[in-house]
């Protein structure tokens, strides 16, 4: 294999790019039901990143449904024929008529 393709320049988490996006990271609690789904093949939001991030709030008590999503990068994640387009409609739905969210959380 060769090395991985990034296109950042240098690493994003240093410097002022790095303190925005520390800025940008959700890590208080949320109150409505969160839906995390994730792209394995994903490379601007890192599969093994949002994992961590996940791990991190379902530990603080936040329930998360954590759905990755085998082969589908950042964008064809949300293409209209992604098997993620339908479960966000049916989780949605969910939602709207007061069926609980799941939870992956362990804990």
């Amino acid at each position: 294999m060769g090395a991985a393709r990034t296109i950042f320049s240098a690493d994003p988490r240093g410097g002022a790019l790095g303190e925005r996006l520390a800025q940008n990271t959700p890590d208080r609690p949320i109150l409505p039901p969160l839906l995390v789904a994730q792209g394995e093949a994903d490379d601007l939001v890192l599969p093994d990143v949002q994992a961590r991030w996940v791990t991190r709030r379902c530990a603080a008590g936040q329930p998360i449904e954590y759905r990755p999503y085998a082969a589908r990068d950042h964008l064809s994640l949300v293409a209209p024929d992604a098997p993620f387009s339908a479960d966000l409609a049916r989780w949605t739905e969910d939602r709207f008529a007061g069926r609980p969210a799941a939870t992956t959380c362990s804990n």
